[in-house]
């Protein structure tokens, strides 16, 4: 499960990491695209509004001046126009403009000074952002003051943030979309064929011919590890039939080393296919739990250590208390489980003593 949260967390990362190079450079670049925009209006209304606002200007017609710019005043974005005598002082202003964007008289100044169009941005508190944008009038060529305008800009933030929104919004779902791909990409196709590659080797360790199972037929990427698998498994299969044989005949012989396979043969003969019981106090393998995971230990004991071996050969039933915090979370209903837990060979049944 920790591998699968990796998996997921990595390719989420992944996606994210892309998602967010991808969003910013549609940000600033749908930013510039609107500031330039913005800008080419903006300058293509100034130089209209001049050839209007110019006569009356020159010639101190202030109703008149005042009238032209009214009717220009507050639409959609533009906020409205304001015109600047050639010494920085306000000349007119158009109706609705707020009062704070003409306290600082240093853009109008500038594009006097430099006669040439003069350009910034001014956040304020009640009209948030502001585009202004400042252009001389002239008179025989001669700078006589300025008409400056003013544009909303607030709807290039709104547009950036809905960018952003909708673009994590839209990595949320993929993120979703690509967990679930992941889980049932890797339950599918990896889980189930190493699950059946598992059985495969169990199988082939418990001595099982596995050449013909469900487990090798099955079709997935570990099939060919599954069909390698079986002839290994063949080949100890015909190793072990030699092996119990040449104990057989062994049996009798004083001398011959003790082995696995002839202590098998040596039970089989005595006990004719009868199963072997051992009781105890002290189970030979006891299962805690540690920092949320099971885990099993071998006890310090020389009667496990004597007979344990003697089980795993000849197999059989121990019968033990089960003293670990864990011992009832890995037994069947039976209080029983197949023992060494890594290659099972025999069962221990586990007895529950009142404290």
């Amino acid at each position: 499960m920790k591998q699968l949260l990796k998996i997921i967390a990595g390719v989420v990362v992944i996606v994210s990491l892309v998602v967010f190079v991808l969003t910013f450079r549609q940000a600033n670049q749908e930013e510039d695209s609107m500031l330039n925009d913005l800008q080419y209006r903006t300058t293509l209304l100034a130089d209209s509004f001049k050839e209007s606002i110019r006569p009356s200007y020159l010639n101190n017609a202030t109703s008149a001046l005042q009238a032209v710019l009214d009717k220009f005043s507050n639409r959609e974005r533009l906020l409205g126009l304001a015109v600047y005598g050639n010494q920085g002082d306000v000349f007119a202003v158009s109706a609705g403009l707020p009062s704070d964007l003409t306290l600082d008289p240093s853009i109008p100044e500038r594009a006097m000074d430099s006669d040439s169009v003069e350009e910034d941005f001014l956040t304020t508190k009640n009209s948030g952002k502001v585009y202004i944008l400042a252009t001389p009038l002239h008179q025989e060529g001669k700078v006589m003051g300025a008409l400056v305008v003013f544009q909303r800009a607030n709807y290039i933030g709104d547009a950036i943030n809905q960018i952003w929104r909708t673009n994590l919004l839209s990595l949320l779902i993929q993120a979703i979309l690509f967990s679930i791909a992941i889980v049932l990409i890797l339950r599918w196709i990896i889980f189930r064929p190493v699950l059946r590659l598992i059985e495969v080797i169990h199988q082939a360790r418990a001595g099982h011919d596995i050449y013909d199972s469900n487990a090798v037929k099955s079709h997935g990427f570990f099939h060919p590890i599954a069909v390698e698998i079986s002839k290994m498994s063949k080949n100890l299969i015909q190793a072990r039939a030699a092996a119990s044989e040449e104990a057989r005949l062994r049996l009798d012989k004083v001398d011959s080393p003790w082995t696995e396979e002839r202590l098998k043969e040596f039970m089989k003969g005595h006990l004719k296919e009868r199963k072997i019981f051992v009781v105890s106090n002290r189970e030979p393998y006891v299962h805690s739990k540690i920092k949320n995971e099971i885990q099993y230990a071998v006890p310090a004991s020389g009667m496990i250590t004597a007979l344990d071996p003697i089980m795993r050969a000849c197999g059989g039933l121990w019968i033990a208390h089960g003293s670990g915090n864990a011992d009832k979370l890995v037994v069947d209903k039976n209080a029983k489980l197949m023992v060494p837990p890594d290659e099972p060979k025999y069962t221990l049944k586990r007895i529950w003593l009142a404290g």
